[in-house]
């Protein structure tokens, strides 16, 4: 890979990857949003929400890996000129976003109470954390349906959609946190019952979004969805071999993220409401790559589907210039301003305390979070996804938790050990995404 920017590719890759950063970046000021107020309940609120937020995407993200599926195939069959075949698999998509989603959306009283008691760091808390999963989890069927048109449009290259889609729930969910949070213009005041609520209506609001957009002419005519004949046994496996390895990919990783926010509950009240607050601010720059990451799976996706091959390599090059330049400006702004960023999210000054060291750290590895995190979807765009697999479960079980829980709780370093941890992470997941990229074998996979 050179340093020097190809501007013809760069332009088509920013011309994919800015709808999805926009879009990217408006969940993340939901996000931000929604800490924020929370923040402003207690910091027991806080830590619920959190550890809750990162069950519930434990749960569907790893079920929503359909998503990368569906956009792999998609872009894949559209770069072959397979039209219909797109329409296919968006329907196939959708009928196991159906049926996976129903069933999570039935279980969410029995997960909420079965999951909140071991990870409760204090009794008001554990109820709080229970509270919000329940309501939660009402809106799985809805957020995996979305997940699923948002990997087809993605393929087929229409981003745009996918941005409409999370102004919708951005400004739906921050206009219901204000009303259902603190009982503003005469609604309930329900607190963390009323953030997971606000989520779930904001979410199925998106879901008929979506609906509307796709029933259009433009789409329907030339790529002939919404068709029972559509629905194939052989499409769904398809799609389920290519989503499984990034299924436990996601659980793995979401999985991870889950225990490490369990790690950080023996040390303290304080370190988990602030890692909350850290893990929303590194959700900043991570969706920022992970939009230029999209847009690299898509293009290596068409490219092979097409047959040009050193353009699919050119594509994922550039997609990870663009991603250390914008990840590392972001990164800049968390090593030279910590306590300032800190305190958008709460008033609590020990909280921001515990913080702003280990906000500092973060930034200073963006730029290397940067080729992972765009690299790893432009293998997905190949159809990679066992490796992928492989080397997050080595990464996750065999670096990133053992040293988080040996630095942060045996040894006694804290925050700074158990974040560090993270950095560790980081480092080898970019090395190892280079190497593999940079090898060439994944030129011969075929989906």
């Amino acid at each position: 890979m050179t340093l020097q920017p190809n501007p013809a590719l760069s332009r088509q890759v920013w011309k994919l990857a800015y709808p999805i950063v926009l879009a990217n970046l408006s969940m993340t000021l939901l996000n931000i949003v929604d800490t924020a107020m929370l923040g402003r309940l207690s910091p027991s609120a806080l830590a619920a929400a959190g550890i809750g937020g990162v069950v519930y995407l434990t749960v569907v993200g790893t079920l929503g890996a359909l998503s990368m599926g569906t956009q792999a195939l998609s872009a894949r069959r559209h770069g072959e000129k397979e039209m219909a075949q797109c329409g296919q698999v968006l329907d196939n998509s959708l009928a196991l976003a159906l049926i996976l989603g129903s069933v999570f959306t039935l279980l969410s009283p029995w997960l909420a109470r079965s999951l909140s008691p071991p990870l409760q760091s204090d009794p008001e808390m554990g109820r709080l954390l229970g509270t919000y999963m329940q309501y939660r989890f009402y809106g799985a069927v809805f957020a995996l349906i979305n997940l699923a048109f948002s990997g087809f449009f993605n393929g087929i290259g229409r981003t745009k959609v996918r941005m409409n889609a999370a102004i919708i729930i951005t400004t739906a969910n921050i206009l219901l946190n204000y009303f259902l949070i603190f009982g503003n213009l005469g609604f309930p005041h329900l607190g963390v019952q009323g953030a997971a609520l606000a989520s779930t209506l904001a979410t199925g609001l998106t879901t008929l979004y979506y609906l509307g957009a796709s029933l259009g002419k433009r789409y329907r005519s030339e790529y002939r969805y919404f068709h029972l004949a559509n629905i194939a046994l052989s499409q769904i496996e398809k799609i389920g071999r290519l989503s499984l390895p990034l299924m436990i990919r996601l659980f793995v990783g979401m999985g991870g993220f889950l225990v490490f926010f369990w790690i950080i509950g023996r040390i303290g009240t304080l370190e988990l409401a602030a890692s909350n607050i850290l893990r929303s601010l590194n959700s900043i720059p991570y969706m920022l790559g992970a939009a230029i990451g999209a847009a690299a799976t898509t293009l290596v996706g068409q490219n092979m589907g097409a047959k040009r091959y050193e353009r699919a390599e050119a594509s994922g090059w550039e997609a990870a210039k663009l991603g250390m330049m914008a990840m590392g400006a972001l990164g800049a702004l968390f090593l030279f301003l910590p306590t300032p960023i800190m305190r958008i999210y709460t008033d609590e000054l020990e909280v921001v305390q515990v913080g702003v060291s280990i906000l500092r750290i973060l930034g200073s590895v963006q730029v290397f979070n940067a080729i992972g995190i765009v690299l790893s979807p432009a293998l997905i765009g190949a159809g990679d996804m066992w490796f992928i697999l492989s080397v997050e479960i080595g990464n996750t079980y065999l670096a990133y938790l053992p040293l988080a829980w040996l630095l942060g709780v045996y040894l006694g370093f804290g925050m700074v050990g158990a974040w560090s941890a993270e950095v560790i992470y980081v480092l080898l997941y970019a090395l190892v995404m280079a190497l593999r990229f940079r090898g060439g074998r994944w030129k011969e996979i075929r989906i």
